[in-house]
């Protein structure tokens, strides 16, 4: 890995192989216990800076045959932080642009939540999907 490590960067993984964090050495950075069972792959860490608010990041790799069970341990992870500002980023795998993510978006409804990106993040000459995700409590973000 030293050949991607530049200086004043740390990186930090967990179990699975599909995630990775690049921090600056600056922030303090706690790894707690992934929210989420197998197949899901996540890392979840608090940013510490001094003289800002602590911040939650989620990273999230979801694959296809995860359980349907997924959304309601997503919603009770974004309850369980919703004291805090935090961020749910990765790929969901539940395409917004189709009505199956119905599911999903009352998920995030319920919990006051918003997610950020709105155009496809994935387009082929064929198709087009939008499975990159960002879910943050910081409605205020983006109100385009």
């Amino acid at each position: 890995m030293s050949w991607v490590l530049r200086p004043g960067i740390k990186f930090h993984k967990q179990r699975g192989g599909g995630l990775l964090l690049y921090t600056r050495e600056d922030y303090e950075v706690t790894l707690l216990p992934s929210p989420f069972p197998p197949p899901v792959e996540s890392i979840k860490v608090v940013l510490k800076k001094q003289h800002l608010p602590d911040l939650i990041l989620i990273l999230i790799y979801r694959v296809t045959t995860t359980p349907k069970f997924f959304l309601v341990q997503m919603e009770d992870e974004i309850a369980n932080n919703s004291q805090s500002e935090f961020y749910m980023i990765g790929d969901f795998n539940i395409d917004q642009l189709k009505s199956e993510s119905s599911e999903f978006k009352s998920a995030i409804r319920r919990q006051s939540c918003k997610q950020l990106i709105t155009q496809p993040t994935r387009v082929t000459t064929d198709s087009k999907s939008l499975i990159d995700l960002i879910v943050t409590n910081r409605v205020d973000l983006n109100k385009n």
